[in-house]
């Protein structure tokens, strides 16, 4: 019994494994990639990214009227695509 339950989530923990490795490697990518950089790009970076977060709220008023909390969680979501 134990052992059969065992062999259902081998490719459940195989897929997770797979995930952890890609997202450690996309971290490692995006440090170096981020050395490369000057302090003009990642400014032009983030000025880019600023501007997303607000358009994807519907312009800087409706962005002016969010709550922090919600600023700070599509700004962890953006932040999640760079």
């Amino acid at each position: 019994m134990y052992l059969n339950q065992f062999c259902t989530k081998i490719p459940v923990i195989g897929l997770f494994f797979e995930e952890l490795k890609a997202w450690a490697v996309d971290q490692h990518l995006g440090e170096e990639a981020m050395l490369g950089l000057s302090m003009e790009e990642i400014n032009e970076l983030l000025n880019k990214a600023e501007k997303e977060i607000i358009m994807s709220a519907g312009g800087q008023s409706k962005w002016n009227s969010l709550s922090w909390n919600v600023k700070a969680d599509k700004q962890a979501k953006m932040e999640g695509k760079y």
